[in-house]
């Protein structure tokens, strides 16, 4: 409710099967039941700029061999589409998530899919600079692995910016301004859940080997957010593309706007039209 961050305890993870069959008796993940089990899968890997697909027993192999280098890493796997949620269970918290565990939700939804995740990343990977989609809340589960979290409190964002549109990439490159933008820094140990809430940029690196689980939400105690936010880019939007106004009918160029904001927001949030 106070749009604050906090951690849950690895105690509300001890009895997903995840934390028994995904890990190692080390803390280490269990490469060999990952690739058995789900190494036909295709995953998403983010080398930095783009994304490419591969096989899951693929990544699993170059990471035995050695070939995965930080800048790799396995993100925004739609995992659960494919596998399910038996693995885990949601604290009554986390239930109230009107993105993924209501009637409407996933594939076809107003929200086009769902917004669970799986992560898989080597020592030393770690995700640039954001704030989430949307401005939903998140939530990230470490399975195993630990991680270092830097986040920044909303409207304080605009300390990291590189330009108007833009915001640097490392936020460590100008640690000299972490007092002033009252950047909280912390680690994340396995089984501990991190909540995130909207609007908070925040930039995580891995520690260690890290097999996380992720879902961003969207409820009652931000959607109004979310709807402010979608309003402020929808007349962005507008304001961008103002000078072609005159080439459509009123009409198609609402639908116009809409269609960028949904590109814009990687939302299929239709509601604003």
């Amino acid at each position: 409710m106070k749009n604050e961050p906090f951690i849950m305890e690895s105690w509300s993870t001890e009895q997903w099967l995840a934390r028994k069959y995904w890990v190692n008796e080390d803390g280490t993940p269990n490469l060999v039941y990952l690739r058995e089990n789900y190494g036909d899968a295709e995953v998403p890997i983010f080398d930095g700029c783009d994304y490419s697909v591969m096989k899951y027993s693929q990544y699993i192999d170059r990471i035995l061999s050695g070939e995965v280098k930080p800048s790799s890493y396995l993100k925004d796997w739609h995992f659960q589409n494919s596998f399910g949620t038996a693995f885990y269970f949601l604290h009554p918290f986390m239930q109230r998530d009107w993105v993924n565990c209501e009637e409407w939700s996933g594939i076809g939804s107003p929200f086009g899919d769902d917004y669970r995740f799986v992560y898989h990343g080597v020592q030393g990977s770690w995700t640039k600079l954001h704030s989430d989609v949307v401005v939903s809340h998140s939530w990230s589960a470490n399975i195993c692995g630990r991680k270092q979290w830097l986040m920044v409190p909303p409207g304080k964002e605009g300390l990291f910016r590189a330009t108007r549109d833009d915001f640097v990439e490392d936020m460590r490159a100008r640690s000299h301004l972490w007092s002033e933008a009252k950047v909280i820094s912390f680690i994340q140990e396995p089984g501990e859940i991190v909540f995130v809430p909207s609007n908070w940029y925040h930039q995580v690196h891995n520690i260690s080997d890290t097999i996380s689980i992720n879902h961003n939400w969207i409820n009652s105690t931000n959607i109004s957010m979310v709807v402010e936010f979608l309003k402020q880019r929808k007349i962005d939007v507008k304001n961008e593309i103002a000078d072609c106004s005159d080439m459509f009918t009123e009409r198609k160029f609402s639908r116009i706007q809409i269609r960028l904001l949904q590109t814009w927001t990687k939302s299929n949030v239709l509601f604003l039209g």
